[in-house]
């Protein structure tokens, strides 16, 4: 279904309920009452606590086609230091970010050893795979 379909359907459905007297509204209206509902119907589908079948992302097969299409891969470069310590970092996530399904990071490094036999320096470069916290 699209866009222009869906949004067709809610207004009939919707004159169908109300026996054509119900108020008019303007289209910026009707767009943000489609969009919080997605919103809210995506969560409730990401989130196994808040739907009937209590099932969430990648629960079962079903649900990960349900929402196949709404995945996106990003490289995402830390932009600015953060305040954790002198070595974190921050990131910009992009606009459309709404959850973390896997994250991985590579990591690099120069660490410097003084040993008795001069000055030695390892240059170390780390792949991580994370496991995001799951959201209640």
């Amino acid at each position: 279904m699209t866009t222009t379909e869906f949004r067709d359907y809610v207004l009939v459905t919707y004159d169908s309920i109300s026996n054509f007297a119900a108020p008019g509204y303007e289209d910026a209206d009707i767009n943000l009452f489609l969009n919080a509902a997605q919103e809210d119907f995506v969560k409730s589908l990401y989130n196994g606590m808040s739907n009937l079948g209590r099932v969430g992302f990648e629960e079962t097969e079903k649900r990960s086609k349900d929402l196949s299409e709404l995945k996106r891969f990003a490289d995402i470069s830390a932009s600015a230091p953060g305040n954790h310590g002198s070595n974190s970092l921050f990131v910009e996530l992009p606009e459309n970010y709404l959850y973390t399904i896997n994250e991985e990071a590579t990591i690099s490094f120069t660490w410097i050893c003084q040993s008795l036999k001069g000055l030695l320096i390892f240059q170390q470069l780390l792949q991580v795979t994370m496991v995001p916290i799951a959201c209640s």
